[in-house]
């Protein structure tokens, strides 16, 4: 931003601000001149309009709605401090601080629509500069019409002289009624000029320079986080301070991104640790949380997730609340919240935002929910009201710790509506509370604006002259109660006669946040215009340039006690100290709800010292003692099944997350099984070898070549798919470990199963007339294994299926029944030629292997699961290369007199 001036102005500038911006109509705001202009937003209104834009005109400001009395009160806090501060002559004596506040309406669009003119030159600040031009043209009128009397003067001074010596017979009547002529014509001429230059000084004075001359040097806001990360990102390159109350994602730490936020709230990181601890503490492990789709929530949902899964506790449900919700989501979230198992819910959401989801449960008259509430509402006066007490009696929260500002009450309670511009907020809280309606008119005697009398908030429709608000007071009417049907207010209603957050300042949490953040400007300020320097104008300010930069710096470097004995200060991350209250909603002797204080937790002290509660002070939800909400099976009234990655404990009685187990390469038993499967991939090949080798001879060829070498191909799979199962898995190891299984083992089953067939076609077709082998040619036995394979690779390729895990297994046994059965019928066939038989044998090991596998699985904890199944995989490839082609390698190798046609007809012999 460019520089600010901090010099009375003793006269108006030669040239307006060239900026300014063109728009039919302005946002409100609460307003008051002074030498440094402070801004402000708060959430006045909790709902926001949708933008609806054509585009065929300029848009409109659409007002908000859902008056928050608390957010007032935050507003007025402030208000107050910057007046506190100006009557205080040891902190910046001689500057007059202003404030320019906007609504934030609790959404990032009116936030943002709000911050532009509020760091811009505003229309009401531009016809004041207009009006002192019009003052300065008049003085310059003035002054030159003095000149021209002086003028006149000296002439009339000579024509007087030369009259008197050339009409000596003239009588003194005439020349002393020039005289007196002349000098009360002088006379009055001066005086004029007088009036005006006092008239100039005076309006000098009332025109707030820092505000006309630049906009304001630091803002304090928001309440909300997204809307703050908005507006900290657009202030951001400018070095314009901005101090949140009230904001307290974490993501708003990074100062790459966030350079000039600071925030007088401490950050969610250490609220989250807080809640953590409080949960786990009271024994409560099963829990459900309720978020929105901010980012204060995101985070902290986020956040408390993942820390109170690493202290054993389990997540029963989330539920996120829609921006706008309809009923029928209400509806439905209320139904997830009565049929869960869960008695305990945390809730990252404000006020606002719960209102129509504890409505719902209260009106079906919820009960025995223990709810644990963020900082956010758990002081909010607004849930407070008789139909929550049966659903909310006995939340339990964190609260930022509370003070009793002196002086706060009165403030608050003496102010008044009024027709002046800039008080419409004002307005607006005085309609809400009282359910009346204001209505201002000019008049007829001095034309000027009077209270006549009252109109209500909900069908807002001031009668002023204030043209660039028209639009925005001109609101339909949003309440029950029709603008027609309010009352009139008498203008004499007393707010010492009501009960709201509003007055109810015993001890103030948000808004001491907002005091610690104007007072910590304001002693920015004293350091930047060397406040405390030792001679100068008797220890007032110097009046100096400065920028937003500079203030930015010293801010960041404040450190300072208030009265209240706490040390200001903000930390490299510009955070204040983690200090929170325990706070436990009770129900007071006249049967209102109380916040009353349990505890506290101080994130900076060290661990084990930081959680400090009086248990035996609590009020537990429905009247217990003390809730008991435990994760699973023993201690629990009913058997809850962990979540994934977590399991009981040894007492069986929480979840406990679950720690990272797998059977490594370099365990023994993962280099023993690492070992067979080189061993049967070494075996494999070398058979392979000599088949291709010996491929020409008879007992290659009477056993299918090629089939033989699919299936040592399958083999050879198989053995090399167990490697998948060791190792630290991944996802891309879980999902092809069980694929490499399937696919491999039917493929080989597959070959098995033509191999059979072949064999007992093979002797079939001795028979005279038999055309059974040629009728299942090579071309038809790779059909069969294509066709019998491929369900398999569908299964598995399929995403993610129940049933497909069984049906993968299912389908292994169903072809390994087959070759089991027919070789079974092939097994008296000649010894010469007996492939049947080893066949037999194969399967009868491949049945033997998987069947006991299964209860040995299902009994084998952690890692030795996979080991069961990997040594099931490699014992059955085993089976299948020893019993069927180990004999014939003997034959080839061994005993190559047999390998002769005459011998595996049967015709040879020894």
């Amino acid at each position: 931003m460019g520089s600010l001036v901090m010099e009375r102005v003793s006269g108006v500038a030669s040239s307006p601000p060239q900026c300014v911006k063109l728009s039919d109509s302005e946002p409100l705001a609460l307003q008051s001149g002074g030498d440094v202009v402070i801004g402000g937003f708060f959430p006045l209104h909790y709902m926001a309009p949708k933008p609806h834009h054509s585009y065929n005109s300029k848009p409109q400001l659409t007002p908000c709605s859902g008056f928050d009395h608390r957010a007032f009160r935050w507003m007025m806090t402030m208000v107050f401090a910057v007046e506190e501060i100006n009557r205080n002559s040891s902190l910046l004596p001689g500057v007059k601080l202003g404030y320019r506040i906007m609504d934030s309406c609790d959404h990032v669009d009116t936030s943002l629509q709000a911050l532009f003119p509020l760091i811009s030159h505003s229309e009401a600040v531009m016809s004041e500069v207009k009006g002192m031009k019009e003052t300065e043209k008049r003085l310059d009128m003035a002054e030159e019409r003095a000149a021209k009397m002086e003028r006149v003067k000296a002439v009339e001074k000579t024509r007087k002289n030369w009259m008197l010596t050339t009409v000596k017979k003239r009588g003194a009547e005439i020349s002393t009624a020039m005289t007196l002529s002349l000098e009360d014509d002088e006379n009055d001429t001066m005086e004029k000029v007088k009036e005006e230059r006092i008239n100039k000084s005076t309006q000098s004075e009332t025109l707030p320079p820092c505000l006309a001359d630049s906009p304001v040097p630091a803002v304090i806001g928001l309440a909300s986080s997204s809307p703050t990360r908005a507006v900290a990102h657009t202030l951001g390159p400018f070095n314009l301070p901005l101090v949140s109350y009230f904001a307290t994602c974490t993501c708003l730490t990074d100062k790459h991104v966030y350079p000039s936020f600071l925030r007088t709230v401490p950050s969610d990181l250490f609220q989250v640790r807080g809640l953590v601890q409080l949960v786990t503490f009271l024994g409560w492990l099963w829990v459900g949380t309720i978020g929105t789709t901010d980012d204060y929530s995101h985070y902290g949902i986020q956040a408390f997730s993942n820390q109170f899964r690493q202290q054993g506790g389990c997540l029963a449900f989330h539920l996120t609340i829609p921006k706008s919700p309809t009923a029928a989501e209400i509806q439905e979230m209320a139904d997830r919240l009565q049929s869960s198992t869960a008695q305990v819910v945390v809730v990252f959401a404000t006020e606002g935002q719960l209102f129509d989801l504890l409505l719902e449960l209260a009106q079906r008259n919820v009960t025995g929910i223990q709810w644990v509430a963020s900082e956010a509402w758990v002081t909010a006066s607004l849930l407070t009201s008789p139909q929550f007490h049966s659903l909310l009696e006995g939340t339990l929260g964190f609260s930022f710790p509370g003070v009793r500002i002196p002086g706060l009450k009165e403030f608050l309670l003496n102010v008044h509506p009024s027709p002046k511009p800039g008080m419409e907020f004002i307005n607006m809280f005085w309609e809400e509370l009282f359910g009346c309606r204001l209505e201002f008119k000019k008049s007829k005697e001095n034309e000027t604006d009077t209270l006549d009398y009252l109109m209500g908030l909900d069908g807002f429709d001031y009668k002023s002259d204030s043209q660039n608000n028209s639009e925005y007071m001109n609101r339909p009417v949003v309440g029950k109660t029709s603008n027609a049907e309010k009352p009139l207010c008498t203008g004499s209603e007393d707010l010492r006669n009501t009960e709201s957050s509003y007055t109810d300042v015993s001890r103030v949490r948000i808004s001491y946040n907002v005091y610690k953040a104007v007072y910590a400007i304001a002693h920015a300020l004293h350091t930047l215009l060397n406040c405390d320097s030792a001679g100068y104008d008797k220890g007032m300010c110097k009046k100096q340039s400065f920028t937003s930069r500079q203030l930015l710096h010293h801010l960041k470097a404040v450190n300072f006690t208030n009265q209240f004995d706490e040390k200001i200060y903000f930390d490299s991350n510009g955070e204040p100290v983690p200090l929170y209250d325990i706070i436990n909603w009770q129900k007071d002797r006249k049967g209102e709800i109380s916040f009353v204080k349990v505890g506290s937790y101080d994130g900076s002290a060290p661990l084990g010292q930081q959680l400090q509660m009086e248990k035996s002070t609590i009020v537990w939800t429905e009247g217990q003692t003390q809730l008991l909400t435990v994760c699973v099976f023993k201690g629990s009234t009913e058997c809850i099944k962990c979540p994934e990655y977590y399991w009981s404990d040894k007492d069986k009685v929480k979840c406990v997350a679950g720690v990272e187990e797998f059977l490594s390469f370099y365990d023994t038993m993962g280099i023993i099984l690492v070992a067979l499967t080189l061993l049967g991939v070494i075996m494999t090949t070398i058979i392979t070898s000599v088949f291709h080798h010996f491929r020409s001879t008879p007992i290659v060829k009477a056993n299918n070549s090629e089939i033989s070498f699919l299936l040592l191909l399958s083999l050879n799979l198989c053995f090399l798919c167990s490697l998948v199962f060791i190792g630290q898995p991944s996802v891309w190891t879980c999902r092809l470990r069980q694929a490499a299984f399937g696919i491999s083992f039917v493929l080989c089953l597959s070959c098995l199963l033509v191999k059979t067939i072949v064999v007992l076609l093979a002797f079939r077709a001795n028979a005279p007339g038999s055309r059974a082998l040629k009728l299942f040619g090579p071309s038809q036995q790779r059909t069969l294994i294509l066709c019998t394979t491929a369900p398999q690779i569908f299964v598995e390729c399929k995403e993610p299926w129940p049933p497909g895990f069984y049906l993968v297994l299912g389908y292994i046994g169903l072809l390994a029944f087959l070759c089991l059965f027919l070789a079974f019928l092939g097994r008296k066939l000649p010894d010469t030629f007996n492939e049947a038989k080893l066949i037999t044998f194969s399967m009868l090991i491949f049945w033997a292997v998987w069947i006991s596998f299964i209860p040995a699985y299902v009994s084998s904890p952690g890692k030795f699961t996979v080991a069961v199944e990997v040594f099931a995989i490699l014992a059955s490839s085993f089976g299948l290369l020893l019993c069927i082609f180990v004999p014939k390698c003997y034959i080839i190798l061994l005993l190559p007199e047999k390998n002769i046609k005459k011998g595996m007809t049967g015709k040879y012999h020894r």
